[in-house]
């Protein structure tokens, strides 16, 4: 019979119970090894409080148009019946648009990232790419390193375009869209300041 086995037919006594008391002295014995998980991990994580950038959700909630149209379809009917038998059409409901589409459309998102945001860095307004600071250079860049390497055909891209399609990628992070079993479609928005997470959701 090897240590380990010795150690659990100390702690589970003839009648297959566990020993409370042996147990504690199990405890007792090896607080140093517990102490030591202990405070490593509460370690890491007051590095990881202090160094870790903190995000801001803003949440707002609607009812696509559709919803709101079948809730006023039971008294409008009738009105629009009569109109249609005079010969009067048009008058129909208006087109109905997928909400979550349209947030997750890159033309609204390209659109959010050009508008200048007043924020908490920049109180006279700045958009995206300069609020992240995507268009500054910085020191370790592989992938700008790599792509010198590489033959390019005579054709070199657009920097500014670059920049915007990371904007929108880091966006993209940070917008969610989920629609309830009721049909209410909450759209949330993470950012690093309150007052432009509010802007952007709404």
């Amino acid at each position: 019979m090897n240590k380990d086995q010795k150690k659990i037919n100390q702690i589970i006594n003839e009648s297959d119970e566990i020993d409370i008391i042996a147990l504690w002295k199990r405890l007792i014995m090896g607080k140093s090894t517990i102490i030591k998980i202990t405070v490593f991990f509460a370690t890491l994580g007051i590095i990881y409080s202090l160094l870790a950038t903190p995000y801001y959700k803003s949440t707002i909630s609607m009812y696509p148009a559709a919803e709101v149209a079948e809730t006023s379809s039971i008294m409008g009917g009738n009105l629009k019946g009569l109109a249609e038998s005079f010969g009067i059409g048009g008058l129909g409901s208006a087109p109905t648009y997928n909400i979550p589409d349209i947030i997750n459309s890159r033309r609204l998102k390209k659109d959010i990232v050009l508008k200048s945001w007043t924020n908490s860095l920049y109180p006279n307004g700045s958009n995206m790419i300069k609020y992240w600071g995507i268009d500054k250079p910085t020191g370790f860049a592989p992938r700008k390193w790599i792509s010198k390497l590489l033959p390019t055909d005579g054709f070199s891209a657009d920097p500014y375009q670059q920049y915007i399609a990371t904007a929108i990628e880091n966006l993209s992070e940070l917008i969610s869209v989920e629609k309830e079993g009721s049909g209410l479609i909450v759209v949330s928005v993470l950012m690093e300041d309150p007052g432009l997470a509010a802007g952007i959701a709404n």
